[in-house]
């Protein structure tokens, strides 16, 4: 699946939180409805479980991985909304990979592979 946007940071979303909980209620809801209609278009039910998850992270700017990753949240919540993933709990998803390479675009790759 290719979310082709970039997904808010960890330290945005922080910041949405410690200025108003709605807005951060509200990007959280706009950011997992964007990747569940990502992953309905572009992939089809999960049988086999559990899964490994590898993100490949394209990015403009320099920022730290670990801010970034936390966009997989909506992700997730997206496939299980989109009934891709039946749950994104252990029992589900195994493990998650990140992977991060600088692109002129801002976007992720997500493969879902069967264990």
């Amino acid at each position: 699946m290719i979310i082709d946007k970039p997904l808010i940071t960890l330290n945005e979303y922080i910041k949405l939180e410690r200025a108003n909980k709605f807005a951060a209620a509200s990007v959280k809801k706009s950011e997992t409805l964007y990747c569940e209609i990502c992953a309905r278009n572009q992939m089809k039910p999960v049988t086999d479980y559990p899964v490994d998850v590898l993100i490949k992270w394209y990015t403009t700017e320099r920022k730290d991985h670990d801010n970034i990753s936390f966009g997989f949240k909506f992700a997730a919540d997206g496939m299980v909304n989109a009934g891709i993933l039946k749950n994104d709990s252990p029992k589900y998803i195994r493990n998650i990979s990140h992977e991060f390479f600088k692109d002129k675009n801002e976007y992720c790759v997500i493969e879902l592979i069967t264990v």
